[in-house]
């Protein structure tokens, strides 16, 4: 024999969270402040360009310094918008479903880690405008040569420094 009564759960308060918790938060995918820091050459006293220095440059080219531009950062992102657009899509149908604020923090977490595997690959992939001749040259004699010829790839440090970070911004009021 059945009561007919139904127990319902309501989740208005942990879907509301997860929206909110959505709604507040950033994925930001670049050189963040933290790995942005290079350590001088061996032998060298002035201190070089940081990573997100350096990122910029490679990213819209120096004229002055005959640095050309090998833009990695918003091709990678805009190669990955039809995913980071399903991804999104997914959190925001756990939030809806009211799975709380810390389940739209994974996929935050993973969308991020996505976002900057698919940048170093574009580091890595390139294609890239070829180094001018000079620059192989100098990359060959230096104090402690490398014989890498790719561009954006010389120590690995720019690659390295690419990270993504979740921040939190403000609420609307």
């Amino acid at each position: 024999m059945q009561s007919g009564v139904k127990t319902i759960k309501d989740l208005t308060p942990q879907v509301l969270a997860s929206i909110r918790a959505m709604a507040n938060t950033r994925v930001m995918v670049g050189v963040p402040a933290e790995n942005a820091f290079r350590v001088p050459e061996p032998g060298e006293t002035v201190t070089p360009p940081n990573n997100a220095e350096i990122g910029y440059i490679n990213e819209f080219g120096e004229p002055a310094s005959h640095i050309r531009p090998r833009p990695f950062l918003v091709p990678a992102m805009e190669t990955m918008q039809p995913e980071i657009i399903g991804r999104l899509h997914k959190i925001a149908d756990v939030a809806i479903a009211g799975r709380g604020p810390e389940a739209v923090d994974r996929g935050l977490h993973a969308l991020g880690l996505r976002a900057q595997a698919a940048v170093r690959k574009k580091i890595t992939d390139g294609p890239f405008v070829p180094l001018a001749p000079y620059t192989i040259w100098k990359r060959q004699n230096r104090k402690a040569p490398r014989m890498g010829t790719k561009p954006l790839i010389d120590t690995g440090a720019l690659r390295r420094s690419i990270n993504y970070a979740i921040r939190r911004i403000r609420a609307m009021v």
